[in-house]
């Protein structure tokens, strides 16, 4: 972690999430209309944190150029929707990504996202590159996941037992912000989905 003043860091202090004591943690509701995404920086890795139908993808259509998601490199692998081509499209996911790294192009992995050690491996992937990782997590509740995956395609739709597990995987409230705050990310932005 530097140890930037908030002049010279870019940071808005009078955003930060209160309480926290943290100043690495920015709260969408505490600063209602000020949109996430205006946090990154140029370079920044930006890992996307939430379940199938939490809205990750849609807070990301701004900057869809940007964004090197699983599901994409799946369907550009075999067809939307094959599991079985996941370990290729994750091998081509971490080359893509460090491409992107090498040039000091902002990304957003757009993923699941929900393991901690596929979570540490970006942040350390950012590091190595001298580059900012910054975790967004989508917390929506499982409820309006469920109903927006029942609108998708029956090729990209996730059996409801994997959405519930990946919700319950992820984590929660406190927890979980204290779970990424030690897997290193230098930001974490908290997006609340309805």
């Amino acid at each position: 972690m530097s140890t930037m003043t908030p002049a010279d860091s870019g940071r808005h202090p009078e955003l930060e999430a209160p309480g926290t004591g943290d100043d690495r943690t920015f709260d969408d509701q505490q600063a209602p209309g000020c949109h996430l995404l205006s946090r990154v920086r140029p370079g920044d890795v930006v890992v996307m944190i939430g379940a199938s139908g939490s809205g990750k993808s849609a807070l990301l259509t701004d900057v869809r150029h940007q964004a090197i998601g699983l599901d994409l490199l799946r369907s550009l692998i075999s067809e939307p929707g094959d599991q079985t081509a996941s370990a290729d499209a994750v091998l081509l996911q971490h080359q893509l990504l460090t491409m992107r790294l090498s040039r000091g192009r902002t990304t957003y992995i757009d993923n699941v996202s929900s393991a901690s050690h596929h979570r540490r491996h970006l942040v350390d992937l950012a590091r190595a590159h001298g580059r900012r990782a910054v975790a967004l997590w989508a917390d929506t509740p499982v409820e309006t996941c469920l109903r927006r995956n029942a609108l998708r395609p029956d090729h990209l739709r996730v059996p409801e037992d994997i959405l519930r597990e990946q919700h319950q995987a992820i984590g929660a409230g406190a927890e979980l912000l204290e779970l990424l705050r030690a897997e290193g990310f230098d930001e974490i932005l908290h997006h609340h989905g309805t």
